[in-house]
């Protein structure tokens, strides 16, 4: 039983009911006449709210022959008394009139009946049921939970959630300092020579990392609340809301990197500090032709690549084969190929890629026991054989390709469809065209936007820092493979070239919002569009003449190679579908401002490099650093880690300001450039801070907008001199009013649209009320759309009076959110919440009435009102569903006066529906 020392009101009846079964009676009403009763109450007992409002305290309709006398009159005494009690009877449901409920429990057979009064709220009587369990409804129940599945409340996930909290707390706090103080070179060393668990602090964190990938696995098996308040335990449901949330952030926190690349040895893998390599990378080994370094850079970005493909399928493949198979999509595919899905094609692709990494691995040096580095293709392919080649073959192998067309339950594949719904239509396409919003298009897009950006980067520094006569007579000594970056850059023209062909199979949307997907029309389109600047973008200028070996041609492969940025400006006009996002405008401006400060850098050093003059910057850095230019010695004067630097310094300090003069132009042709270079600068500079205060202005404009909205607000307080009640009431609803809407008138923003589209959008505004509320089941979509037109939305603060005593009653109101009180005079004679309704009976008059009482927000709350004229009109057009909605419609506080006086002295209670 609840104490009588709490202190509440009746805006505390939201939160009084939060898993309680209760009703709220009210003291100074004959028969303490029930005000409230929740939604448990009527769930319990079967009645509907309208029903028991109203209705002695002593719930009469709840008695039964087996319903104990004496116990009714301790329960009379008790609320004429002012006192509390707890009384067990035997009580019945509306639909068990001749039968008690009788459960097994021995709680549920004598029901405790508590009677509380608040304290501070003489006029309030709660009559409580079932106890006073203070939990949610949905921990009342006993769910029905899969095996091993864990609830989300339960004390396990609690203690388990503490424990997590604390373990991210130590991360927190030692991640950082370890990485910033124990990390260096004696201490891999030291970690090398004894082992990985030598060092106390890495053991805790691997059992952190344990710990972490732990809770990974008991979120996939922990229940959650969805937003109708119902507690879901289905794993796979699970699994999807697990997947669309926290999982992303969860497993990458999760991953063990220190333990991951134990053992390297290098300062760079530590704290990216200077170059360390091991003696073994420092000398050039003789390896075969068409051998790949191990350590070298292509092979680093491969395989950086191949762990992207493979987070990609550990996190699809089991997506795939649990929520998206079934013997429909299997016949989907076997009718229209296996390519009729976006996903198989990138599934695919994934396992080209992997049977790729194959070969190369039959290709790649490894270092022996010896620590030698053995580059003999007969002793790396039995290395492979020995180690990874079986693992690597069964995960390379297209199973779903293999047995494609079986049609059988077992043969999986991916279909989720969320594409619009004009999108679902399957187009009449030619074979092997490609559509241009399918999935693997747009991956594929991203695909080359990448190598674009790539492109972009090392285009210019490899034609500015890394060509030069000495590298070009390499290259022609030891072939083009020599350099991981020449195989790199021609598997980029690769891909561009792949990119053309399937642009010639892509279909375009022409000026008539037609899908094209006709080869010659595609073709013809490409050739006007963008063909010319892909073809020329996709030439390897640099494998074509390659090995004539002269100055000139070195010099002319770095400006040819530069028509590889050609491609930037397809990329440009992608990007503009992101100049309404203020933040997405800023982050592409600091990023253009970066590319084109490298791409500056490169220039500036190669005026450098070619003039060639003892005054140029190059021969000042190489004094300034104690690294001279020497003639004679090609390998002599600085790195060209430091000439890239210092050239991007220098750039970078040129755009932003007038420069510091410790990287000085000293020649004609390098004062020239530094003059071109603060021009540039200045409009960069003007260009990204006018966008970031235009970005600010557009923050703030709302601020400014609200502030004269309440200027205009007070001169009308001021000059009709409202007086202080109403002027505080005229102040408190702008103020809720426009952090509510933000301003924004929505019915003219909603008038702005066809009127097609405006019912639409009110069907969407008004689905919860058409979908829950009874009387709306079973109507067809017109008279829904029909319907959802006549409704408005009105939003009231706490205090303000929806309907006054005496009002004509001109709509009917349905309560989407929050609680309002009945009273007349100062008497409290109901409490409503949400989906409940008030007004009157519109069938049963054929003119208004008039309100017998005050209706008055409790609460914020959110309501529908439908005019009587307007809904009268559209039953009329549908008259089929008018008898069904009358008929079903259940007003649980019927306002009108049936006196005809106006005045509080009706009854307005009607009992059940508001049948003819």
């Amino acid at each position: 039983m609840v104490g009588s020392s709490q202190h509440w009101g009746l805006h505390d009846v939201g939160s009084l009911g939060d898993g309680r079964k209760f009703i709220i009676g009210n003291a100074r009403a004959r028969d303490c006449a029930v005000i409230y009763c929740n939604e448990g109450f009527c769930r319990l007992w079967g009645f509907g709210r309208g029903e028991v409002l109203q209705r002695p305290g002593t719930c009469p309709f709840l008695h039964g022959p087996r319903t104990h006398p004496r116990g009714v009159a301790l329960v009379a005494r008790a609320l004429l008394g002012g006192h509390e009690r707890k009384v067990e009877l035997c009580l019945y449901r509306k639909d068990a009139v001749t039968t008690p409920m009788v459960l097994d429990h021995p709680r549920a057979i004598g029901t405790p009946w508590s009677i509380l009064r608040p304290t501070g709220t003489p006029q309030l009587v709660v009559v409580l049921s079932l106890g006073a369990d203070v939990l949610p409804e949905y921990k009342l129940q006993a769910p029905r939970i899969h095996r091993w599945t864990i609830l989300h409340y339960s004390p396990f996930k609690a203690v388990w959630d503490w424990l997590i909290l604390l373990l991210v707390i130590y991360t927190a706090i030692f991640t950082p300092y370890s990485a910033a103080f124990l990390l260096n070179d004696q201490e891999e060393a030291r970690r090398h020579h004894c082992g990985y668990s030598c060092s106390p602090l890495n053991v805790v964190d691997l059992i952190v990392d344990i710990m972490f990938i732990i809770d990974i696995l008991i979120n996939f098996r922990t229940t959650y609340v969805n937003s109708n308040e119902e507690v879901v335990s289905h794993p796979a449901r699970i699994a999807t809301h697990y997947f669309k949330g926290w999982f992303l952030i969860d497993m990458v926190a999760a991953i063990p990197f220190d333990l991951l690349i134990f053992g390297s040895g290098s300062e760079e893998v530590l704290s990216l500090g200077a170059d360390v390599l091991p003696e073994y990378k420092l000398q050039a080994p003789r390896i075969h032709r068409w051998t790949i370094l191990h350590y070298s850079p292509f092979k680093a970005v491969w395989d950086w690549l191949i762990l992207l493909l493979v987070i990609y399928t550990a996190i699809f493949t089991p997506y795939s084969a649990a929520f998206l198979l079934n013997d429909q999509e299997e016949a989907r595919r076997h009718h229209c190929g296996y390519s009729c899905s976006p996903l198989n094609v990138v599934d695919l692709i994934v396992d080209i890629m992997f049977i790729i990494d194959i070969l190369i691995n039959f290709r790649t040096t490894y270092v022996n026991s010896n620590e030698e580095v053995v580059s003999h293709p007969a002793r790396i392919a039995t290395h492979y054989f020995k180690g990874w080649f079986l693992i690597d073959m069964v995960a390379a192998i297209p199973f779903d390709l293999l047995i494609f067309g079986s049609g059988s339950e077992e043969v999986l594949s991916l279909g989720a469809d969320v594409l619009p719904e004009y999108k679902l239509q399957a187009p009449r396409i030619h074979r092997w065209t490609i559509l241009h919003y399918s999935p693997f298009k747009a991956v594929w897009d991203w695909l080359i936007l990448l190598l674009v950006i790539y492109t972009a980067i090392f285009t210019p520094y490899s034609a500015a820092f890394l060509l030069n006569d000495q590298e070009e007579a390499r290259r022609h000594h030891c072939g083009y493979s020599c350099s991981p970056l020449n195989v790199v850059d021609l598997i980029v023209d690769i891909m561009f070239i792949i990119d053309i062909l399937i642009n010639f199979r892509t279909t375009y949307v022409n000026s008539n919002e037609e899908v094209v997907s006709h080869p010659a029309r595609i073709a013809t389109h490409y050739f006007k569009g963008w063909f010319l600047i892909d073809m020329v973008a996709a030439i390897p200028f640099d494998l074509l003449i390659f090995g004539s070996g002269s100055e000139e041609t070195t010099t002319l492969i770095g400006l040819l190679k530069t028509a590889r940025l050609l491609r930037l400006v397809r990329v440009a006009r992608k990007l503009d579908r992101y100049s309404e996002y203020g933040a997405a405008v800023l982050f592409l401006l600091m990023c253009t401002f970066a590319l084109i400060a490298h791409w500056l850098a490169c220039i500036w050093y190669a005026i450098g490099n070619v003039e060639g003059q003892r005054i140029g910057w190059l021969h000042s850095l190489g004094q300034q650093i104690g690294r001279p230019l020497n003639a004679s010695d090609p390998r002599g004067g600085p790195t060209i880690k430091d000439k890239y630097v210092t050239a991007l310094y220098f750039t970078f300090s040129s755009l932003t300001s007038v420069g510091f003069g410790n990287v000085s132009p000293n020649t004609n042709s390098e004062k020239i450039f530094s003059i071109c270079v603060m021009l540039i600068g200045s409009l960069m500079y003007a260009s990204i801070f006018g966008n970031v205060s235009a970005i600010i202005q557009r923050l703030y404009s709302g601020t400014a907008r609200y502030h004269t909205q309440m200027l205009r607000v007070r001169e009308f307080i001021r000059f009709h001199q409202i007086p202080n009640p109403l002027r505080q009431r005229l102040e408190e609803y702008f103020q809720h009013a426009w952090s509510y809407t933000n301003g924004i008138d929505m019915n003219a923003v909603l008038k702005g649209f066809p009127e097609c589209l405006q019912a639409d959008i009110c069907l969407h505004l008004n689905r919860s009320l058409l979908q829950n509320c009874k009387p709306f089941k079973g109507a067809t979509k017109g008279c829904l759309r029909a319907l959802a037109m006549k409704f408005k939305t009105t939003h009231a603060p706490p205090g303000d009076t929806l309907v006054h005593a005496g009002d004509v009653l001109t709509a009917l109101y349905f309560i989407s959110r929050g609680s309002i009180e009945i009273l007349r005079g100062d008497v409290v004679v109901a409490i409503l919440g949400k989906n409940d309704i008030f007004g009157e009976p519109l069938n049963l008059y054929a003119r208004p009435g008039k309100s017998n009482a005050d209706v008055r927000a409790l609460t914020y709350c959110d309501l529908h009102k439908i005019h009587r004229e307007d809904l009268l009109e559209v039953l009329d057009m549908y008259p089929e569903f008018s008898d069904h909605f009358w008929s079903s419609l259940e007003i649980t506080f019927n306002l009108r006066d049936v006196s005809g006086r106006g005045d509080p002295g009706g009854t307005g209670w009607r009992r059940g529906r508001t049948d003819n």
